[in-house]
């Protein structure tokens, strides 16, 4: 596998990491990874562009020499969007997948002119996967080599954590304005004198996060800062009272599959790509639409009923999508492609 993986911070670095060691493979990465089976290259810490840069150059360097190396590889599974331009090397000596953690919102695919050069490349693999339903579709009209298999969660450690549910709602997930968080914000500042409910964040500090700390400053808002310890995150998790993700676009976020796991009630956005994995599993709110937001908020947080059935329809599609099934179906793909 080739990609950033954790503790980086981001649903695709734990995606990696969560198959890497399932399956067993080996991971070419960024130094610092903690995947077992690991290659990691060097690269620079100072900015997100001169990391991107440097990883991707360290790779370029890194597929000469498998292309010339005497030990050869199965398969080869790209996961770094800036790294499909190695798929046509690649393809000269290995079978090349590539997992495409989500097209909507996205620059390479929503700009024409970079769809243009992006996709040439992909056109050599011999498999593209998509991570969910909806992506599978638009990208089948591109290509004719695509498969679903969405992430996964782990649940074995949601077994051994029942902690007391607290009034608060919690947001979990990487602080960038693709998440939403900016909603949730204006929904609690317009709901949250009049219940008793706070407001956890989880996530890094960026300066994005920073700025919305300036303009949202409620002592009820509690920024957790990023969390690498699972049993912490499922025990935030299980311990809330409400999980939102109102996400303005997605590929299929881990983060859905922890929070609906926790048995706890879930409310997210009806964009496309929680739409195709969730029916009446979790409280639909209108996408960037605070208000809309502040009312689903409250009507859920009156009900306990419906926060009960919601709880435990959402854990009950949880386990469909465990890491153990989905590292499983990946296993199959690769054992066709050797």
């Amino acid at each position: 596998m080739v990609g950033f993986s954790s503790p980086q911070e981001g649903g695709s670095e734990r995606h990696i990491y969560e198959l890497s060691n399932n399956l067993g493979v080996n991971v070419l990465t960024q130094r610092g990874t903690i995947c077992k089976n690991k290659i990691e290259l060097p690269t620079l810490k100072s900015s997100i562009f001169l990391r991107n840069l440097t990883f991707l150059i360290s790779c370029f360097f890194y597929t000469l020499y498998l292309l010339s190396s005497k030990r050869r590889y199965d398969v080869i599974h790209i996961h770094e969007n800036l790294l499909y331009f190695l798929v046509p090397l690649l393809s000269l000596r290995y079978s090349v997948i590539v997992t495409i953690h989500g097209i909507n919102g996205f620059k390479f695919y929503d700009n024409k002119l970079y769809w243009f050069f992006f996709r040439q490349p992909l056109k050599l693999a011999n498999r593209l996967i998509a991570v969910n339903i909806e992506d599978k579709k638009k990208l089948s009209e591109t290509f004719k080599n695509v498969v679903y298999i969405p992430n996964g969660v782990d649940l074995s450690i949601y077994k051994e954590i029942s902690p007391k549910i607290e009034n608060k709602i919690t947001f979990i997930g990487r602080i960038h304005e693709q998440k939403g968080l900016l909603y949730l914000l204006e929904a609690f500042n317009k709901i949250g004198e009049e219940t008793n409910l706070e407001l956890d964040i989880i996530g890094e500090i960026n300066d994005y996060a920073r700025d919305l700390k300036k303009k949202f400053t409620s002592k009820k808002i509690k920024w957790l800062g990023y969390m690498s310890d699972r049993k912490a995150i499922v025990t935030q998790l299980k311990s809330s009272k409400i999980i939102v993700l109102p996400s303005l676009w997605e590929g299929l976020p881990l983060t859905l599959f922890e929070a609906l796991a926790s048995g706890r009630p879930v409310i997210v956005s009806d964009i496309p790509a929680f739409k195709s994995v969730i029916k009446d599993q979790a409280f639909f709110s209108k996408v960037a639409h605070s208000e809309d937001l502040a009312d689903k908020i409250l009507s859920l947080n009156k009900n306990k009923k419906l926060q009960e059935e919601l709880g435990k329809k959402g854990k009950k599609l949880a386990d469909k999508y465990t890491w153990v099934k989905i590292s499983k179906d990946l296993e199959k793909l690769y054992s066709s492609l050797k």
